[in-house]
């Protein structure tokens, strides 16, 4: 049964145990004219408090089986900067590490495990160990790999994992295995990696807009949100804007330091995102069956706008020959010299907090009106799990339990805290930007063509075409594609 059925039932099954509660016993001696009145009674609607989101989530079942395992230590191969994802060392007043170790504990006694995390510097280092360990066959060394997306698939590729489907106790089918990321990373009935709740960069890592309110209200800028409702928050909208939005500060006829703007981004990698966002993947299904989807007339306008808005759009902070970090920016925002700032919600995080002025959250544009959904993407440095083939039988078992639940307890308790307390009550401060960000988390897609690209596909093109100021698509396509596509098939090789 999947979530959306169970709660359905289990508020019906609440409900009806009310009602039959409200109605208690009858006898036969009742005079008929007070069985009405009871009736009349009985039926008119109960006064129930609606059940919050953590209510909602908690009735979740993980349907995991009741084990002890004295003491064993679950271990989670990760880089430094995300082991807080995973082990904490306990509460210390903060909202997010203390829901963290409030679901290690609940995990940790339901289970009687120990657990614990091997670190390294950055991705390569992560890799080279994991790769180490795997051709030792040290089966005892780590549990599960969590780390770096893209980096990780080369690990998939090389054929150390396992399907995930076959893993003891791991179901897609729950909430806390994201339905959008498993329908892309899914192919003939095998997954090699997964995102889910587990880890909370699975959520800061999602890319949106952010702007800036006050700056809005003094442009005389409608309400973007209905702009965003009303489905016409497009990449032509969002051209006007930043010319609406720009003014020469310091009238010397060139954009420039002191200047505000209408648009900057946030990150380099953030240029990419319009390739999904304006729905045109590299790889797409054709009823189950993966195809390259990259090339099309669609793709090379894209390429041409992106690469022009970034560079001639008057309002738009040029990026031609530059990288950028998720700090870039971050003055010209917080001096309300900036109206819209393209980053993940980690930047909202990172700048909410400095801020003087009320910040507000948009998706991502999309390409046209035509276009019927909006659509995001996670950052590549979002974490994918993987669990090697070295692990078998009781160990593997072992691993798929405690594995979904962790994930299971990240749904129940972590995500509510950053999704709902910290982003929505901390940085938001509407109800209606509690409607953004859940319709930018519901509109997450996600693609093999960009989480297995590994650097040797097609996912990073847009990005380095931009700060080329190059705009020709074609050219590029016609001489980078050939060894694109030979490494996707390597990719697809596996799922067959």
């Amino acid at each position: 049964m999947n979530a959306k059925r169970f709660l359905s039932a289990a508020l019906a099954a609440v409900q009806m145990s009310l009602l039959l509660a409200a109605c208690g016993d009858t006898t036969p001696e009742s005079n008929p004219a007070d069985d009405t009145a009871a009736v009349q009674e009985t039926t008119a609607p109960a006064e129930t408090n609606p059940l919050t989101e953590e209510e909602k989530r908690a009735l979740v079942k993980d349907d995991l089986p009741e084990k002890k395992f004295d003491g064993r230590e679950y271990t989670v191969v990760t880089m430094d900067d995300t082991k807080a994802d995973y082990v904490v060392d306990g509460e210390n007043a903060q909202l997010l590490n203390d829901s963290i170790y409030a679901r290690n504990r609940t995990v940790i006694e339901r289970f009687n495990v120990k657990l614990g995390a091997v670190t390294y510097a950055d991705r390569k280092k992560c890799r080279a160990a994991v790769q180490q360990v795997f051709k030792a066959g040290d089966a005892a060394a780590f549990d599960i790999v969590a780390y770096n997306m893209v980096d990780n698939s080369a690990n998939a590729v090389a054929g150390m994992y396992h399907n995930l489907y076959d893993v003891p106790y791991i179901n897609f089918d729950k909430p806390w295995w994201g339905e959008s990321n498993m329908d892309g990373l899914t192919v003939n009935g095998k997954a090699f990696m997964a995102l889910g709740d587990l880890s909370i960069n699975t959520v800061n890592n999602v890319w949106a807009h952010l702007y800036n309110k006050d700056m809005a209200e003094d442009l005389n800028i409608e309400n973007l949100y209905d702009v965003v409702r009303r489905g016409d928050w497009t990449i032509d909208y969002v051209k006007t804007l930043a010319r609406t939005a720009y003014k020469d500060v310091n009238g010397d006829g060139v954009r420039n330091t002191g200047d505000t703007f209408g648009l900057g981004i946030a990150s380099t990698s953030a240029f990419n995102v319009y390739l999904w966002s304006f729905d045109n993947p590299i790889i797409s299904k054709d009823a189950g069956t993966p195809v390259f989807t990259l090339k099309t007339d669609k793709a090379a306008s894209i390429f041409t706008v992106i690469t022009e808005l970034y560079s001639d759009t008057v309002g738009v902070i040029p990026c031609i020959g530059k990288d950028y970090s998720s700090t870039d920016h971050k003055p010209e925002f917080q001096s309300s010299q900036l109206l819209i700032l393209a980053g993940a919600f980690k930047v909202l995080a990172n700048l909410a907090g400095d801020s003087d002025f009320s910040i507000g959250i948009l998706p991502y544009p999309k390409w046209d009106t035509n276009q019927e959904q909006y659509a995001t993407i996670l950052g590549g440095g979002s974490d994918a799990i993987g669990i090697t083939l070295l692990e078998t039988g009781e160990n593997l078992e072992f691993i798929g339990i405690i594995t979904e639940a962790l994930c299971a307890e990240s749904y129940k308790q972590t995500v509510p805290v950053y999704f709902d307390v910290m982003l929505k009550s901390r940085y938001a401060d509407e109800p209606d930007d509690a409607e953004m960000i859940q319709l930018i988390m519901d509109s997450r897609v996600s693609d093999l063509g960009y989480i297995y690209d590994y650097w040797k596909g097609a996912a990073f093109w847009l990005q380095d075409l931009v700060k080329a100021g190059n705009s020709n698509f074609v050219s590029h396509y016609e001489s980078k594609w050939p060894a694109a596509q030979t490494y996707y098939e390597k990719v697809l090789a596996i799922f067959k």
